[in-house]
């Protein structure tokens, strides 16, 4: 088994599985700055903190896709950079996945990942431009994108079914628990505030 990465599945990044950075230092959805696990390591981690999901590198590797994060290109930069340029992509304006550009497709409907989006030529640029598009030189978006993973691409059950991973079953939080100040009897949050069931008085 190639290795294993560790998801932090207690949130996304838009639809977007984020996983834990080289050295244990924050989380990512870029696949190239994650952490690479041993399976004996990913279970540990796993059964000490039941949130942290391993999943095996190479499964992970084969869906990924590739997206550009918005905060990382400059209007300004990217307007530098469209000098002398011949290919162009065409992003929809304030559409997101996540933080990622959303991009016309080779299809002409609207795609986040890099790979699926049509590339124009300069002659082309005019006529986007009027439809409220944004086109971005190719070479500079390019060297932004990076590979991540959907949520809607993979399945947990499909990836550990050869590896002899079993998850935790997730533990639900413990309900709070109150003592009658009178009859020492268990009651509910409203009884403690309220009227003891058993008793009558007033707990809290």
């Amino acid at each position: 088994m190639d290795g294993f990465y560790l998801q932090d599945s207690r949130s996304l990044t838009g639809d977007h599985l984020q996983f834990w950075g080289v050295g244990g230092r924050g989380y990512y959805t870029d696949l190239a700055r994650l952490e690479i696990y041993t399976r004996d390591q990913a279970l540990a981690q796993h059964r000490s903190r039941e949130t942290d999901i391993p999943w095996p590198r190479a499964y992970i590797d084969a869906r990924a896709h590739c997206g550009v994060d918005h905060q990382h290109v400059d209007v300004d930069e990217a307007a530098r950079a469209a000098t002398g340029e011949t290919r162009f992509y065409a992003a929809h304006l304030g559409e997101f996945n996540g933080n990622d550009l959303i991009f016309v497709s080779t299809a002409g409907d609207r795609t986040a990942d890099l790979r699926r989006a049509a590339v124009y030529g300069a002659d082309d640029v005019p006529a986007l431009s009027a439809r409220g598009l944004r086109l971005l030189p190719a070479g500079y978006i390019d060297e932004r994108s990076r590979l991540l993973v959907s949520q809607k691409d993979v399945s947990i059950a499909t990836a550990l079914r050869d590896t002899g991973i079993k998850l935790s079953k997730r533990r639900r939080p413990a309900r709070d628990r109150f003592n009658c100040a009178s009859c020492g009897r268990f009651v509910t949050a409203a009884g403690w505030y309220g009227s003891c069931p058993n008793c009558g008085n007033c707990s809290a």
